[in-house]
C-alpha cells in the first residue's frame, strides 16, 4: 500500500502514518487490540507459535512482533531462551 496523496520525495506526519495503518489495517481485516497489556509472551515448546497472556485474555499467535525504539535506531530486547511449564 502506497501514500496516495504524498509525492515521492516528501515525508509523512505523524498523523497521516496513523491513518496509514489504520487504512492498511481495515483492508486486511486485521484482528488489532487497542488498550490491551502484554503481560509475558511464550514460544509453545514443539509448536511453530506463541502463547500470548494479555490483560483481556491468552491470544495464540504464530508470530509475535516487539516494536520498540526510534526507526533509525531500533532496540532490540534481549530475548532468553527457556523453556517453562504452567503446571
Amino acid at each position: 500500500m502506497e501514500f496516495s496523496d504524498l509525492l515521492p520525495d516528501e515525508f509523512a506526519t505523524k498523523d497521516r502514518v496513523v491513518a496509514y495503518f489504520e487504512e492498511f489495517a481495515k483492508k486486511i481485516n486485521a484482528p488489532i487490540r487497542c488498550n490491551v497489556n502484554v503481560n509475558e509472551v511464550l514460544k509453545v515448546p514443539n509448536r511453530e507459535k506463541f502463547k500470548v497472556t494479555t490483560s483481556e485474555g491468552i491470544i495464540e499467535a504464530k508470530n509475535v512482533v516487539a516494536a520498540t525504539g526510534a526507526f533509525q535506531k531500533p532496540v532490540i530486547p534481549p530475548l532468553e531462551a527457556r523453556e517453562r511449564s504452567d503446571g
